[in-house]
Formats: structure tokens, sequence, C-alpha cells
């Protein structure tokens, strides 16, 4: 039987539930705004995430205003593949010092890598018409008589490491697929700032810098090295102060923001900007999540930099969430059962105090500030003095170790009715609720792509930081300081240099306060600042929706990117 010809796209994704839902949206809008191309998708995620990513999916075309029918046609168009973890991973003695004490993410992360390479090489012996693909999570059974070898391989972060094999894979099989890497612009921008040559700072650090970034030659340091180490990056983290330049920025942002909360960031980020590095080098296309509309100057200075130093082609595909979201006032929302309670009461909140009047706190499962649990219970504390209603997630496990006052506090708000807390939150359809008023967040990509509401930004890393930043820059969010706390605050260097911004970190409890106070304040929806942040972030939403519409830039950017399969 000869093989059918159709565009094969395949999707590894990373292993934490905001990628996942990332993509789900990303690839939702695939299918439906461009289904007059008959792409097939193979969607490659971790077991425990995939029967979940096929239900939001499934949810995400309804509430597009899809027929179920239409639903399930299109649905019928993407194999969801569970990978699970090797055996021989799971007896491994690094997997088993994971199991002590990482986080589920990082474990996560380990047992995809060690199941993809299997995989793969499953989906490309497409000519041994006995094997199989089994989804870990379902059951269910892919056989090859049905779909070609994927054209494209499209991932994030987490799969950079694995594009290398995916190249040696093709070069046996005298084969070409097209290695996408995909995630915000902020986070490849920070790679395009932080290249290996312009960490240093002058001084016995860059020979250190030089190491680490090579794992050759770290591996050769001596055991006795850790204090030279430590003194290295004591020193070297004295004399960050650095303005960066993002481009569309209006104000700069120092070196040390990308990390604001530690002061010896430089450590964590070796690992991360090799990552990077793979991700780009090994790439033959490189997708941001915005658009010419929104960031119109970052868009081709990064293009620029990726073709002329790189010699990849940049995608700017828009935000990765469906219209619906985009839409001044949702429609066709879904609500299940198991969020019923929640959405109940949002709905009470909006007759007792009207539209906009919830604060969402919520900072994802992985960047709860866990580094100072004092300064997260004095934010809550000062949301609960204020009376106004507000839901707090608490999947992070920072959650489990509150102190028994601000927990007791807790308890007597949700009996009064003016506050929720939750393990899981279906943040989707909280945005949509015309109740919030108010995002408090991490600003990870995900969570601040699918907010409908002005962000009060509390980022810890990477492209976080940024990301908060932009949304002071265009007067639609805010953008906490104090709570990076007082590790910040005794740097000098990094108070000097925040001081000559207007800003200055103390990072005590009693500024803690003062700030969140303010912030509250000015966050309520009466508020004169905030109804002016609202109109801003609502005019960005509609740029962003005209561009993903046909003829607009990033949907002829998704047209570019079909047209490599």
């Amino acid at each position: 039987m000869p093989m059918k010809t159709f565009e094969h796209w395949a999707i590894l994704c990373h292993p934490a539930w905001g990628h996942v839902r990332h993509f789900n949206g990303f690839l939702t809008r695939i299918l439906r705004r461009h289904r007059e191309r008959d792409v097939r998708i193979t969607y490659l995620l971790h077991h425990t995430h995939a029967r979940k990513a096929r239900a939001e999916v499934s949810q995400l075309m309804v509430e597009e205003g899809e027929s179920y029918e239409e639903s399930e046609r299109l649905l019928n168009k993407i194999r969801f593949i569970g990978l699970a973890p090797t055996q021989a991973l799971l007896e491994s003695p690094e997997y088993q010092k994971l199991l002590l004490g990482s986080t589920t993410s990082i474990r996560f992360g380990m047992e995809l890598q060690s199941a993809f390479g299997h995989i793969w090489v499953d989906i490309l012996s497409s000519q041994d018409r006995d094997r199989i693909i089994r989804c870990a999570a379902s059951d269910q059974v892919y056989s090859y008589d049905e779909w070609p070898r994927p054209t494209i391989l499209h991932t994030d972060i987490y799969g950079a490491p694995m594009l290398k094999f995916v190249r040696e894979q093709d070069e046996q099989r005298g084969q070409r697929t097209h290695k996408i890497y995909h995630w915000s612009t902020e986070f490849v921008s920070f790679w395009r700032m932080f290249k290996k040559d312009d960490i240093s700072q002058g001084g016995i650090e860059d020979d250190v810098v030089s190491m680490l970034a090579d794992p050759e030659q770290c591996a050769k340091l001596p055991a006795n090295s850790a204090n030279f180490l430590e003194q290295c990056f004591e020193r070297y983290n004295r004399n960050v102060n650095q303005l960066l330049c993002y481009p569309g920025l209006k104000n700069g942002m120092y070196d040390f923001e990308i990390n604001p909360g530690q002061v010896g960031w430089l450590r964590t980020y070796i690992p991360a900007l090799n990552k990077m590095k793979a991700a780009i080098t090994e790439s033959d296309g490189i997708v941001i999540a915005s658009c010419d509309d929104y960031q119109p100057l970052a868009k081709q200075i990064i293009e620029n930099w990726l073709w002329e130093e790189h010699n990849v082609r940049l995608y700017a595909i828009g935000p990765s969430i469906e219209d619906n979201l985009l839409s001044e006032r949702p429609e066709n929302i879904v609500v299940h059962e198991k969020d019923s309670a929640l959405i109940s009461f949002m709905d009470r909140c909006q007759e007792r105090h009207g539209q906009n009047s919830i604060i969402l706190l919520s900072w994802g499962t992985i960047w709860a500030p866990f580094r100072y649990p004092d300064i997260l219970e004095a934010w809550i504390d000062e949301v609960l003095e204020s009376g106004r209603p507000f839901i707090l997630n608490r999947s992070a496990e920072l959650f489990s170790r509150l102190s028994p006052w601000i927990e007791e506090k807790l308890k007597v708000a949700i009996a009064a009715d003016t506050g929720f807390q939750t393990n899981w939150i279906a943040q989707r359809t909280v945005c949509r609720h015309p109740a919030l008023g108010v995002f408090v967040s991490h600003c990870g990509y995900a969570s601040a792509s699918e907010s409908t509401v002005p962000i009060i930004g509390w980022p810890s890393f990477f492209d976080q930081s940024i990301i908060a930043q932009i949304g002071v820059d265009n007067d639609a969010g805010w953008q906490l300081y104090q709570v990076r706390g007082p590790d910040a605050a005794k740097q000098g260097q990094k108070c000097r240099a925040l001081e000559l911004q207007g800003k200055q970190i103390l990072g005590t409890l009693d500024a803690v306060r003062e700030e969140a106070r303010q912030v509250l304040q000015e966050s309520h929806c009466q508020h004169p600042v905030y109804q002016r942040k609202m109109a801003n972030l609502r005019r960005i939403r509609r740029a962003m929706h005209a561009s993903m519409s046909k003829g607009g830039s990033a949907y002829e950017d998704v047209e570019r990117l079909l047209d490599l399969s």
C-alpha cells in the first residue's frame, strides 16, 4: 500500500505542564487556522501528560467554536504518544539520586530524554511494517503504514540535547529532518545577550567560565577546586552590574536582574547556556512566540543576528494561545466538574464585588518564591488585609510549609468566602472569567500569554524578568522589586545600579509590605492606574490577534514554517 502524502510534524514537549499547555495551544491553532494544509502531528510528551493533553486540545477545539464532529476529525490528525522512562534509567544511580531531592520537572525531563531516542528510531524506521508505536499512557497502538516519517521536529529547551541525536540519525539514513526550536522572544534574546565571550568580566573568572562552558575541561578540574571556584564566583558576582540592551525595552535592565533574587546566579546559568547554544547551532529554524505588531525591533534584531552569525531562520508566529482567549469577551467556556467550585466562587465574587475584582496569586509549580517564604507570607497577608477577593494556587511544594499564623488567616478568609485556594488551577478558565482583575505571576511565558488582565510581576529566572519589564515598559503591568529579598539588597553594586533608576531595594519585610500595599491600591479595578494598564493590555492583545489572522505577519510566518514539510 503506498504511503499517504501529507505534512507530518513531530513535536517533542517539555515535561512541565506549563510548556505542554503552550504546545497544546500552538497545535490547535495550526490545525484550525491552517486546515487547508493537510498537517498531521506526532505529539511526543511525558506519559503522565498524554491523556490530559488530549483532553485539553479537545476542549480548546470546542471553545474555539468547532462542532464535536469537527473537533474529533481534527483530533484524529494528532498522535498523542506518552513516553515512559527506560528500565535502564530507572535503575541508574543518577536517577536514584534525583528521587531523593530533585524537582518533578527535572526528573520528568531525564525520563523524557531516556525514552526519546528509542521512539525516534522507531518513527524513522518506517520501512519496517511490523514495527509499531505504543503510547505508554493510553496503550494505544499506531502502525507505520498510516503515516510517513516526520519532516519537522519541533521542540523547546528540554528537547535541545536531543537535536544532535536527530541530526546523527538523519546522517545515517541520508534523510533530512528540519529541527525547529521554539520559545519566547526573551528566551532566545537571552542567549544573544549572554554569549560565552560576553559573560566574563576580566580576570581569573574568564577561565572559569570557559571551563564550565566546556564539559571536557570541567571534568579535568581537580577535586580540591571547590574553594577556587567559589572565590571566582564571589568575585564575579560582586562586579555584575552591566546594563543590558534588550531590543524594544525603553529602559535597560541590569544583568543581575536575570535572576533577581539570587546572588550567585552565574553558576546556575552555565548548563542552561550550553543548552541554548546547542539549540541554536543544531536548529534549522528558531520559532519565537511574538510578532511584528508586538515586538518589531526585537524581532528584526534577533532575525538578523540568527542569520548573520548562525545561518538560522527566524519564524515569529505569535503567542501560542487560541483566538478565544485573545478576545475581550471570551465565549464557549468549557467548565469541568472538578473546576465547578472555583468558577462558582468567581461567579459569587462578581455578584458581590463586580467585574475585575479578584486577585489571582499563582507562581506555577516550579517558580514559587521558595527562597524567601517569609516574604511570600507577608505579601499574602497584605492581600488578606486589603479585603479583596483572591484565588491562591498552592501547587508548589513551598505552600505545604507556610507558617501557622498565615494558614489561620487564610482559613478565616476562605470561611468568609473572600478567598479560594486549590492545589491545581484551571488557569485558562480563570483568565477567561470577567471577575478576574489582576494576576500575581512569576511571568512565565505561558502564563503571561494567557492572562487577560494586567500582571503583577514577581519574576525569578531567565526570560521572566524581561517579560515583567516589557509589561512595565508598555504600561500594562507592574513589577515587584522588594520581593528580591535581603540578599540582593546586600550587594552594593546591585543597590547602586538600581538606585540610578530610582529604585531602592531594601528587601526587608517592611519594604515588601509597603510596596505590596501600593501595588494593591493601584491594581483595584476602579483606580485610574489600573484602568490605563488594562486599556494598554487590550490594545496589545488586539494587535496580536490581528497578526495571527489570515494575512497577518504571524500567520504568514506559520505558512513559511509549514513550507518546510
